[in-house]
């Protein structure tokens, strides 16, 4: 079967939940999510909700683990290279299947908008499969959120949850 094949397949609406991890964000101050969630809506997805944690493994854990009925949890913030950012290891650590061409994509185009500045950036994606979860761990920039959300999420999302329910 070809991939346009499968994409006409796979669902349409994919229940999304999103989770800002920042010391200093919260509701009021986060561009990035915001951007996501218009994003995501605007192409038919449903965002189920938010939650705003700090950078630390217990929180994003309890994240994480209380989201329950989303398809797809997409979290901004903590992939840089500080000693803070630990995101990136919390959602490898997390899903039980990694999904590396992801961070090869991502960096491919963020290479495109930053230049060498790329590698700096440790987004990831991987499945939680128990749960039946699709987990994304983007960049804190509003700009990176844009790149990955338009240029692999929104094409992708729905065909990556249709495979995961074969």
């Amino acid at each position: 079967m070809s991939v346009e094949q499968h994409r006409k397949m796979s669902p349409k609406k994919i229940d999304c939940w999103l989770i800002t991890a920042s010391d200093t964000r919260g509701s009021k101050e986060d561009i990035s999510g915001d951007l996501i969630a218009e994003k995501l809506s605007a192409a038919g997805h449903q965002v189920l909700g938010r939650n705003w944690v700090k950078d630390e493994p217990a929180e994003l854990l309890k994240a994480l683990d209380g989201v329950k009925d989303a398809r797809a949890i997409i979290l901004t913030g903590g992939t840089g290279l500080t000693q803070r950012d630990i995101t990136w290891k919390v959602v490898n650590d997390y899903c039980d299947e990694p999904l590396p061409a992801f961070a090869i994509l991502f960096t491919q185009l963020s290479y495109q908008q930053v230049g060498t500045a790329a590698i700096l950036s440790r987004a990831t994606a991987g499945i939680k499969r128990d749960k039946g979860q699709l987990v994304v761990a983007l960049p804190g920039s509003s700009k990176a959120c844009a790149l990955a959300v338009d240029d692999i999420l929104l094409p992708e999302l729905a065909h990556i949850i249709g495979h995961m329910d074969k």
